[in-house]
C-alpha cells in the first residue's frame, strides 16, 4: 500500500492556503483539470503554481463537462471569473512611478541607429542607406521625420525593421480601434450547436412533419392573425401566456377552436361567453402542468372516493428541469421552452390551503418561501407553491381535503438566484426609454442599480446593498454567477423588447439553451394523504420521472406535446368528453367515468 501523503484524493480543501509546488489532488486519470495557477504532473497529479488559496468549480466557456482547481490570490474572489476577463497572475514586480518625459518617434529613431552602430553589426556592407539621423533628434529636437533605413534579409528582400513597421500606425496618427479576443471557443461551440439544431429541425420535419408549411406571423398583429385562423380549423397556439386571449378573440371572430397548453387565465375567462355564443371548443390546460397532472390527480381521488376513504391532504409538485448532469451552470436550469414564461411562472402570487386555512403569498416574496422537499433518491429539490391552488378542492372533487397544495420543482439555489434577479431589477417588464442599442451590460448594470460608474466594484457595491445577502458566502455565489452570464462585461447588450426582462431572457437563452447530447427531466408528483373507514391513514405518492432522448425527443415535448396532440386529435374526432359547456368539462367527464 502507498505510504502517507501518496494515496489518492484531495489533499487540500477549498479556500485552504498553498504556496508554490503543494500537491492538491493525487488523481489517475483526469478526474480533475488544472485551472488558473495550477499545473498538472505526469502521473496527472494537480499541484499550485502561485501562493493563493484553492478553488474547485466549473467553468462551462472552457468545457461544458470538465471540473478545475485552481489558485486565486484572495480569500475572497471566486472561480470562474468570466468570459473574457484578464488572467490574474503575480508577476514579481514593483511599482514604481513613471516618467513623464515625453520620448518621440524620432528619440527612438536616433537611439536605434545609434545601438546599431555601437554594436558594429556585420550587415553594414548590406544595408542600403537612404538617409542618417540627425544628433539633435536624441536630444529631443524637432527635425523632419527620418527617412527609412532598409535592410536586405534572408532571401535577398529589403524591408523595413519590425519596430518600424509595428509604429506605422502612430507616425502616420491614425487610431486602430481596440482589438477584443473574445471568447472564441465558446462561439465555435454555439455555431455549432445551432447548425446541429437546424440540421435536427429540417431532419425531423422531413421525416415526421412532410405536410407542414412554416410562417413568419406577428401575434402583435391583429391583421395578420386573424388572417392565419381564419384558414385553418383549429388552432394550437404554444405561444407565451400572455398572447393566449388575442389568439382566442381571433378565433372566436372566424369560429375558429383552440388548443392551449397553460392555464386558464382571467383574461381568457373574460372570453367564455363569446367563445360559447361563437359555439367554438376552447380547450385548456392540456400539457403535463398543467394537463397530465390533472389526469392522475383525478384517478387517484377516483379510486380512493370508490373505496370509501377521504382525502385529508393533497400536495402536487412539477418541474422541467435539465437533468441533473446537465444542471452545471450559476441558475441550475437550462430552457426547453420559453425563458420568458419559465421566469415569470417564479414571480406569481401564490394561495393554498392549509390545516383548513388559506395562505396568500405575494408575489416578490414567493422565491423566499422555497423549501427543500423530497421526491426520489438522487436529486436535491426545492419546492415552492405555484398560482392559486384553492379551487382546485371543488375541481378535484375533494372537500374534505384540510391542505391542497400545488407547486413547482427546482434544483437548490435557484430560487435565490430569480429573488436577486428581481432585487437587482432585471425582471422589471415595463419598456425603458434609455434602454437602446449600443449599450454595454455594464452600463445597464450602472443604470439600474444607481452605481457610480461601471466598475464591477461600484456595480456589485449597489447590488449587495439591494439585495441584502444572508451571508458573504452567498453573496459571493450570486456575484460569480452574474459575472459567469457577461452582466458585468464590456460586450454590447443585445436589447429585446425595450425592456429588461426580455433582453435578460434573450441573454439567458444564448447561453442556457441546451446542447447536443444533453437531456432534459419532467419530474412531476401527487402525494395523496387518505383516511380509510377504519381510521387509518395512508399516504400514496404517483411519481412522473422523464428524461428526454438525446438523440430523439426532449422530456418536455414528450410530456407536453403529446399530450396536446392527443386532446387535440381528441376534439378533432368530435369526442363527448370535449361537449361538455364548462371550464375543465375533460376532467370533469373522466371522473364521472
Amino acid at each position: 500500500a502507498p505510504g502517507p501523503g501518496k494515496r489518492l484524493g484531495a489533499k487540500k480543501s477549498d479556500s485552504e492556503l498553498v504556496v508554490p509546488g503543494n500537491i492538491i489532488f493525487r488523481q489517475r486519470g483526469t478526474h480533475w483539470f488544472p485551472g488558473e495557477n495550477c499545473g498538472m504532473g505526469r502521473d496527472h497529479t494537480i499541484f499550485a503554481l502561485e501562493k493563493g488559496y484553492v478553488r474547485y468549480y466549473r467553468d462551462p466557456d472552457k468545457h461544458k463537462d470538465r471540473k478545475y482547481i485552481g489558485i486565486v490570490f484572495d480569500r475572497g474572489w471566486s472561480l470562474p471569473r468570466g468570459r473574457g476577463a484578464a488572467r490574474r497572475r503575480r508577476l514579481g514586480l514593483e511599482a514604481r512611478e513613471m516618467s513623464t518625459e515625453a520620448v518621440g518617434v524620432d528619440t527612438i529613431g536616433g537611439a536605434f541607429a545609434e545601438a546599431m552602430a555601437e554594436q558594429g553589426a556585420n550587415e553594414a556592407s548590406n544595408e542600403v542607406e537612404t538617409a542618417s539621423t540627425d544628433m539633435a533628434a536624441r536630444a529631443g529636437a524637432k527635425t523632419s521625420e527620418p527617412k527609412q533605413k532598409l535592410a536586405l534579409k534572408e532571401g535577398y528582400m529589403y524591408r523595413e525593421s519590425n519596430w518600424q513597421i509595428g509604429r506605422a500606425a502612430e507616425r502616420a496618427k491614425v487610431r486602430v480601434r481596440e482589438w477584443k479576443a473574445g471568447n472564441r471557443f465558446l462561439a465555435w461551440r454555439k455555431t455549432n450547436a445551432r447548425k446541429a439544431r437546424n440540421a435536427e429541425k429540417r431532419g425531423l420535419r422531413r421525416k415526421y412533419l412532410p405536410r407542414t408549411r412554416a410562417i413568419s406571423l406577428d401575434v402583435a398583429s391583429s391583421v395578420d392573425l386573424d388572417k392565419a385562423i381564419a384558414a385553418h380549423q383549429l388552432v394550437i397556439s404554444l405561444v407565451p401566456f400572455i398572447y393566449h386571449a388575442a389568439i382566442i378573440k381571433s378565433a372566436i371572430k372566424s369560429k375558429t377552436n383552440v388548443v392551449t397548453t397553460s392555464y386558464v387565465s382571467p383574461a381568457m375567462l373574460e372570453l367564455d361567453a363569446a367563445a360559447k355564443e361563437a359555439g367554438i371548443v376552447v380547450l385548456n390546460e392540456v400539457g403535463v402542468d398543467p394537463g397530465v397532472d390533472h389526469l392522475y390527480a383525478i384517478k387517484t381521488i377516483g379510486e380512493v372516493h370508490a373505496k370509501g376513504g377521504k382525502v385529508k391532504e393533497f400536495y402536487s409538485y412539477c418541474g422541467g428541469l435539465p437533468a441533473p448532469e446537465c444542471a452545471d451552470n450559476p441558475l441550475g436550469f437550462k430552457f426547453s421552452w420559453s425563458p420568458r414564461g419559465a421566469i415569470l411562472s417564479q414571480r406569481n402570487s401564490a394561495s393554498f390551503i392549509l390545516n383548513g386555512k388559506q395562505v396568500d403569498i405575494a408575489a416578490e416574496d414567493l422565491m423566499s418561501r422555497a423549501e427543500p422537499y423530497f421526491v426520489m433518491d438522487g436529486y436535491s429539490f426545492v419546492a415552492y407553491p405555484n398560482r392559486n391552488s384553492v379551487p382546485f378542492r371543488e375541481f378535484y372533487n375533494i372537500p374534505e381535503a384540510e391542505t391542497v397544495v400545488r407547486g413547482s420543482l427546482r434544483y437548490k439555489r435557484n430560487p435565490e438566484f430569480i429573488k436577486a434577479f428581481a432585487d437587482i431589477g432585471w425582471l422589471d417588464t415595463e419598456d425603458k426609454d434609455w434602454l437602446q442599442p449600443g449599450l454595454t451590460w455594464a452600463q445597464i448594470h450602472q443604470k439600474i442599480t444607481g452605481a457610480s460608474d461601471t466598475s464591477e466594484s461600484s456595480i456589485v457595491s449597489c447590488i449587495n446593498a439591494k439585495c441584502k445577502f444572508p451571508s458573504e458566502a452567498e453573496s459571493n455565489r450570486i456575484i460569480s454567477g452574474l459575472r459567469c452570464f457577461g452582466l458585468f462585461s464590456s460586450e454590447q447588450a443585445t436589447i429585446r423588447g425595450g425592456n429588461l426582462l426580455d433582453t435578460l431572457c434573450r441573454q439567458l437563452e444564448s447561453l442556457l439553451s441546451f446542447e447536443p447530447g444533453e437531456r432534459d427531466l419532467v419530474m412531476l408528483q401527487h402525494k395523496f394523504v387518505v383516511e380509510w373507514t377504519d381510521g387509518r391513514k395512508d399516504t400514496l405518492t404517483s411519481t412522473l420521472e422523464l428524461l428526454g432522448d438525446p438523440k430523439g425527443y426532449s422530456g418536455m415535448s414528450r410530456a407536453v406535446g403529446m399530450t396536446c396532440g392527443i386532446a387535440t386529435q381528441l376534439l378533432l374526432n368530435g369526442h363527448r368528453a370535449l361537449s361538455v359547456p364548462q371550464p375543465r368539462g375533460l376532467f370533469i367527464y373522466l371522473n364521472s367515468l
